[in-house]
């Protein structure tokens, strides 16, 4: 319900989910399919590792800056 309320406000935002095993575990079609209908806002990502979830959101940070969003 709030990541349906951050596109109502305009907030880029990155949603990272837990994937350890690396092979793409599927989210439900409500979201994927929200994600993708928001895509200039919203990005979805899985990470294998604490380590790979920091590095993903330590880089869309930086694109975020770099944009002019943060």
């Amino acid at each position: 319900m709030e990541i349906e309320r951050a596109a109502d406000y305009g907030t880029m935002c990155l949603i990272l989910y837990d994937d350890p095993a690396g092979n793409g575990w599927r989210v439900s079609w409500m979201l994927s399919s929200f994600v993708e209908e928001h895509q200039d806002r919203f990005q979805l990502h899985g990470y294998i590792s604490d380590a790979d979830a920091q590095n993903r959101a330590r880089n869309w940070l930086r694109e975020m800056r770099r944009r002019g969003h943060v």
